[in-house]
């Protein structure tokens, strides 16, 4: 079994500055593994969210881009979307 050190680093999924989502390295570091299930702590619960409106709100405007420029005959533009 790999250890999270032995992790490709481009799994550090969210780990930009503005991301509300920490990288998962940090977080398997900060929560550990537990070989037993447990209920999530509010943080997490805080996170799973904040997570799931921000994937929410990068989808839209990606798709949104994606439209505009189809609607208008170009070619959709890959783009970062901006925080």
């Amino acid at each position: 079994m790999k250890s999270e050190n032995d992790m490709p680093e481009a799994l550090n999924v969210g780990s930009t500055p503005t991301s509300a989502t920490p990288s998962l390295t940090a977080l398997n570091r900060k929560l550990g593994r537990s070989p037993t299930p447990r209920m999530l702590t509010p943080f997490e619960i805080d996170l799973l969210r904040k997570s799931k409106a921000e994937v929410m709100r990068v989808t839209h405007e990606v798709l949104a881009a994606g439209l505009r420029a189809r609607a208008s005959g170009q070619e959709p533009q890959p783009q970062n979307p901006k925080p």
